[in-house]
């Protein structure tokens, strides 16, 4: 979606300033870097509103402005000689190209904060799509750079026009590497079949292909002079379609992969997952002997345990105690019987003789939520058995994991070990464990009867 209205955005901004831009480009390029460098600040916050966060600041932050711009670019010189659109934008590729290159810096420099977080961070294990990203976007730097300068009039009027030309094609693995840098990002996030990212490998892919086919078609139709017109369309319907569903199929066909849950530990069964209940066992012992005998009643009032309280007699018969019941209060009777009477008799208070337990209010399964942390979404599942929550595990959309690896074990751990969705955040890492805690709760009202 974001490259979508980004595209938009480029594409209305280049057909209408395109002139203006070759005339007086000054005032653009500082008007790019001033954005780029407020992008880069203000990234560093965390901004309350979604909108802004996830779809205005993002736009740049994300690199899917810049990305649209270096369409553009790259789609001026694909479009057939006499083409209007190509008349339009070719006089200022140049500005453009700079002008893109300005805007791509917000990109770069925020994510390479992000990265370094990272690195820095002793629990993050770089994983292979990680090493190939900064591969990939190192790449990316050594190429648009010169390609960048170069592009400046007064550089270029000093260089030979074939020695531009001829390094000016880098500009083709340029392209080529964005797209990459794409696919190793989202296909991933595709394939769990995290919303919204199958939609952005697939216009991705299309916009690429189609380059791609407009560059080959133009190629054999100008250059080559191709007189066989149905095979050239042909091949550029195939050409199109077939890397397009390859690439549907592959993004979209895998399933789901989880993340590892962490388990409850034993002492975590002791509470329930409503809260801290309260049990009360009440042991009522009389003993009648000749005379008068006191009849006493002891309750005892514990948190999550049963606690029994016997009284020793010099009979050779233990203790009786009672399973959990309701707290009542404390009583003591004196009774007075015949001292014919030699009798001992236990009365005890039975469960059976109380309330019956309180009836379960969650389902048992499995059960999943999500929240808004940091940049991103973070997901839960969760195991219910009993009204008692016994495993979660965690996945997480938020583009600078650190956080939500910082606070992870321990924010699940809390909550597995105290029942509770609402306990301690992590310090640095408070947006990402507030979501936790946030998923967990939807994910335990979704259990709900």
């Amino acid at each position: 979606m974001l490259f979508l209205i980004a595209l938009v955005i480029a594409v209305s901004f280049s057909l209408l300033c395109a002139p203006v831009l070759r005339k007086k480009p000054l005032p653009f390029y500082i008007a790019a870097a001033v954005l780029s460098a407020a992008v880069v600040i203000l990234a560093q916050y965390r901004i309350e509103n979604e909108l802004v966060q996830k779809y205005i600041l993002a736009l740049f932050s994300k690199g899917a402005v810049a990305t649209a711009f270096w369409c553009v670019v790259m789609f001026a010189g694909a479009l057939p000689q006499k083409s209007a659109l190509r008349k339009r934008l070719i006089p200022s590729r140049g500005e453009l190209s700079i002008f893109s290159a300005l805007l791509t810096l917000s990109h770069i420099v925020t994510y390479a904060v992000i990265y370094i977080k990272r690195l820095l961070n002793p629990d993050f294990d770089p994983q292979t799509d990680f090493i190939v990203t900064c591969a990939v976007v190192i790449l990316l730097m050594c190429i648009m750079i010169p390609l960048t300068i170069m592009s400046f009039k007064k550089v270029r009027s000093r260089m030979k026009p074939k020695t531009w030309k001829n390094i000016q094609r880098a500009a083709y693995l340029f392209f080529a590497l964005i797209y990459v840098h794409v696919l190793v990002l989202y296909v991933p996030r595709a394939i769990r079949g995290t919303d919204g990212y199958l939609l952005t490998v697939m216009t991705y892919t299309a916009v690429w292909t189609l380059y791609l086919v407009m560059r080959l078609r133009k190629y054999f139709t100008e250059r080559r002079k191709s007189s066989n017109t149905a095979a050239v369309n042909t091949f550029s319907i195939l050409g199109f379609t077939v890397p397009v569903i390859a690439v549907f199929f592959i993004s979209g066909g895998i399933p789901k992969q989880g993340d590892i849950p962490v388990e409850a530990p034993a002492t975590a069964a002791v509470t329930s997952a409503t809260g801290v209940t309260s049990s009360s066992v009440t042991t009522v012992l009389q003993t009648t002997t000749t005379g008068t005998t006191n009849a006493e009643t002891t309750n005892v009032t514990t948190t999550g345990t049963t606690a029994t309280t016997a009284s020793a007699t010099d009979t050779e018969e233990q203790p009786q105690t009672v399973a959990e019941t309701t707290a009542v209060q404390t009583s003591e009777a004196t009774t007075t019987i015949p001292e014919t009477t030699t009798t001992t008799e236990t009365t005890m208070t039975t469960a059976e003789e109380t309330e019956p337990p309180a009836p379960r209010i969650y389902n048992d399964g499995t059960f999943t939520g999500k929240a808004y942390g940091y940049d991103g979404y973070i997901y839960v599942t969760i195991t219910v058995e009993n009204d008692m929550i016994t495993s979660v595990s965690s996945t997480c959309e938020e583009e600078d994991i650190s956080y939500w690896l910082s606070c992870r074990e321990k924010v699940i751990s809390q909550i597995i070990d105290l029942q509770q969705t609402e306990v301690d955040a992590v310090s640095g890492a408070t947006y990402s464990s507030n979501a936790i805690m946030k998923a967990v709760a939807a994910a335990m009202e979704a259990a709900e009867k």
